[in-house]
């Protein structure tokens, strides 16, 4: 499973969230998912601690485009300066959170 693969990789438990009580404030949301349909729609991380490698996060991005249904994501880094890549494969994200990172 990705949630699995993931928490490893980041060396944290991914907590289930309930789809009912996730709000339009998604700023606050790390290291959670959130399934329906026995499909993960949304994940929240945060890489600005600086606990994970450059390659255990890039193995978290390639974790993260096999997950097809992904319906929102939010994500926090400790630099960044553009949106990376494989956020420009996900085709049908309907929320996308990257208000806490500095991009240009």
């Amino acid at each position: 499973m990705v949630i699995k693969e993931i928490s490893k990789l980041i060396g944290r438990d991914l907590r289930k969230f309930d789809i009912e009580f996730l709000d339009n404030n998604l700023d606050n949301y790390e290291f959670i998912y959130i399934f329906q349909d026995d499909n993960v729609i949304y994940i929240g991380l945060n890489f600005s601690y600086g606990k994970v490698s450059e390659t255990d996060r890039q193995k978290v991005e390639n974790s993260l485009t096999n997950l097809k249904n992904l319906k929102g994501f939010s994500v926090r880094y400790k630099e960044i300066d553009e949106v990376p890549d494989f956020i420009r494969n996900f085709k049908d994200l309907e929320s996308l959170n990257l208000k806490q990172n500095n991009l240009k």
